[in-house]
């Protein structure tokens, strides 16, 4: 289980479609074309692989569903960041756990849940107070949707996150990663997993290889 970590964001021009299949009719698949903006700033000739130049302005909803759902996100980064377990458990995937629970047979729902969130929530506090030691301020940030899937009272969106460094001679930003945000009623509440090889697998636990497909953009 990997976690999300990286940030970027968006406001400018939305191209979207619906595809339907023709097997299950009740499936919609929105792709969104939007383009994330930066921020101007000092081009820098030597960058490290993965880092690029500029701030990335965060994405803002286009309405009350994505609002809510960006909403959700941010506190389910802000309990990671505090090493709230409990509430970071609540934004997690419960389905991830199902899958995983193969490969920690002697373990409970719960502890699994707790040692990933330690291990991830570490992760990212040390990140943070290494660049703060060099007087830069790193953020996480959702630069843009992708992909958005419905299914009767079931909404799942596909969207990127990149990590955002600010310091008082650099702006950059990293290399966006893909995440999936999962509601089962119709927008209220959301949960969240980082989309990796293991992604297809967990989502098929409640989910149709049809609406699959879509969420991976097969």
């Amino acid at each position: 289980m990997k976690s999300p970590i990286k940030v970027f964001i968006i406001l400018f021009s939305i191209l979207s479609y619906s595809c339907t299949n023709g097997i299950n009719n009740d499936v919609i698949c929105e792709e969104f074309n939007i383009k994330p903006t930066i921020k101007e700033c000092k081009t820098y000739k030597e960058l490290p692989e993965g880092v690029f130049p500029g701030e990335v302005i965060a994405y803002k909803g286009r309405d009350k569903i994505e609002e809510n759902m960006l909403s959700q996100f941010s506190s389910y980064n802000l309990a990671l960041l505090r090493g709230d377990y409990d509430n970071a458990c609540r934004y997690q995937y419960p389905d991830a756990v199902k899958y995983f629970r193969k490969f920690y047979p002697a373990q409970s729902d719960d502890t699994i849940m707790r040692n990933f969130f330690s291990s991830m929530s570490n992760e990212m506090i040390q990140s943070i107070r290494r660049y703060e030691e060099h007087g830069i301020e790193l953020s996480i940030i959702v630069s843009r949707v992708k992909r958005k899937i419905s299914q009767k009272n079931n909404i799942i969106y596909v969207f990127e996150i990149v990590s955002n460094m600010i310091g008082e001679k650099l702006q950059i930003h990293t290399t966006p990663d893909e995440t999936i945000a999962i509601s089962t009623n119709a927008g209220k509440n959301w949960t969240f997993n980082a989309v990796n090889e293991d992604t297809p697998n967990i989502l098929r636990v409640s989910y149709s290889d049809e609406v699959v497909d879509k969420v991976m953009g097969y």
